[in-house]
């Protein structure tokens, strides 16, 4: 073999591994691409599954499960409000500028009796803020407790 073809031959396999490289890293860049697509179209989706806030109001003697419909810009006091109304239950409340609303009562059970008061959790965690202050998210699970306040 003359010289000549030696470099040709070495210059074609170089070349072609350059080329099946680089279609190795291609491919390889598009399927961890495409997988995190896949995630986040499977995060996107369930969302859009958990349209519902999950609402609970706990008396201290029962506990009554409803489906409250998910709206832009839902408070805890605004999901409240509108549960009351379409179950019929009264929701009475105050209003202090500084600070936001207080729920006084739920379908006539007010604070300060037995030495309960009403009390909000957003996913398990007790409100921090006022409700109508506290913004919800589809998905969130809300509960009231009618129960002794805790210490801190």
């Amino acid at each position: 073999m003359t010289t000549k073809k030696i470099i040709s031959i070495t210059f074609l396999v170089v070349i072609s591994i350059g080329i099946l490289v680089s279609g190795i890293y291609f491919l390889s860049l598009q399927s961890s691409q495409l997988a995190g697509k896949k995630i986040a179209q499977q995060i996107v989706s369930s969302n859009l599954l958990a349209k519902d806030i999950d609402y609970k109001i706990n008396n201290g003697q029962e506990v009554k499960d409803y489906k409250v419909d998910f709206v832009a810009s839902s408070t805890v006091f605004s999901a409240l409000q509108s549960l009351g109304q379409k179950e019929k239950f009264t929701v009475t409340y105050k209003i202090y500028p500084e600070m936001g609303v207080l729920v006084q009562g739920i379908n006539g059970l007010v604070n300060g009796t037995e030495d309960k008061y009403w009390q909000y959790w957003v996913n398990d965690v007790l409100g921090d803020v006022a409700c109508d202050k506290k913004f919800l998210k589809a998905g969130d699970k809300v509960q009231w407790k009618f129960e002794i306040a805790p210490v801190f």
